[in-house]
């Protein structure tokens, strides 16, 4: 199986069909206040929002804390329905003071929807080389409650903690989105050739599954993406063309006679995206099929 990169493309600039609504409040930290925000901290922990660059982008304000044993936790209240799914995403970042021992546990984080684990995520050993580190973390799921619950995001560390002799983590951007997984929808009726695609989304990033077979040997296959529907009859046969032409990708069939790739789907990815193949083959002489086509999205 292949792992197609070349349809990122016009997976990428697909326009996002609806705007999809954040359950976080003050989610970059930029307000006034912290408010929804709320932590129980220490004076170890030296808890506050403050200028600092999590993403490597731009300064700008985010929760900072020096963690330690004592897991700080970082919550606000949200409402989710059971069932459904969601999307939860945030960028973290984990720096040594400058005259600091840089060794050991640069800091750990732990999200949770009332009692639900969502994602844990660990910086690991920090060396001298690079005591920057930063992250993305994100996790798809199904809520298990419903109403308002806690929204926490638990950062610690397996060491003691000092401000200024230890690592000062951060926290940005942080999103809570219901998640309306992509689909793959069959239209149209091909000419021969079996196609087949489904979407694999137990997890991030969702995945397109494609599997196709050829109608005899030899056989070269074009997978076609657009994001127009079509029902235009091809030239000189009865087989029909489903979708507009934006990628084109040619690929060769394996000693079986299939062919078969995933595709990841970037995390914005709304469609739709209309796939289908077109086959030329030979029996006496060329000629050209096409399979049905899906609509992603």
């Amino acid at each position: 199986m292949k792992t197609l990169l070349l349809p990122l493309t016009i997976l990428a600039l697909v326009p996002l069909a609806v705007a999809q609504t954040n359950l976080v409040k003050n989610a970059d930290f930029e307000g006034k206040t912290a408010i929804p925000w709320t932590w129980t901290s220490t004076s170890t922990h030296v808890a506050r929002i403050e200028g600092f660059d999590v993403t490597g982008k731009a300064k700008s304000k985010a929760f900072a804390c020096t963690p330690y044993t004592t897991r700080l936790p970082l919550k606000q209240n949200v409402i989710t329905v059971a069932n459904q799914h969601y999307r939860f995403r945030m960028d973290v970042a984990s720096l040594w003071p400058a005259l600091a021992s840089r060794q050991g546990d640069a800091g750990r984080f732990r999200v949770l929807l009332g009692s639900q684990v969502l994602l844990t995520y660990s910086f690991g050993a920090v060396t001298s080389s690079k005591p920057l580190l930063r992250a993305h973390l994100q996790a798809a799921f199904k809520a298990i409650s419903s109403g308002k619950q806690p929204l926490t995001i638990e950062i610690y560390r397996i060491y003691g903690g000092l401000y200024g002799r230890t690592p000062r983590c951060y926290v940005d951007n942080v999103v809570l989105e219901m998640d309306p997984r992509p689909n793959a929808t069959k239209y149209g009726t091909g000419c021969g050739p079996l196609f087949s695609a489904s979407m694999l989304n137990s997890s991030l990033p969702y995945t397109l599954m494609q599997t196709v077979s050829a109608p005899a040997k030899p056989s070269i296959g074009i997978m076609v993406m657009g994001t127009k529907r079509l029902s235009l009859t091809l030239p000189g046969t009865t087989c029909k063309l489903f979708t507009n032409l934006i990628i084109l990708t040619p690929y060769a069939f394996d000693s079986s006679g299939l062919w078969s790739s995933k595709i990841p789907l970037p995390s914005k990815f709304k469609g739709p995206v209309n796939v289908q193949h077109v086959i030329f083959t030979k029996v006496k002489t060329w000629k050209i099929l096409t399979t049905d086509a899906y609509a992603i999205q």
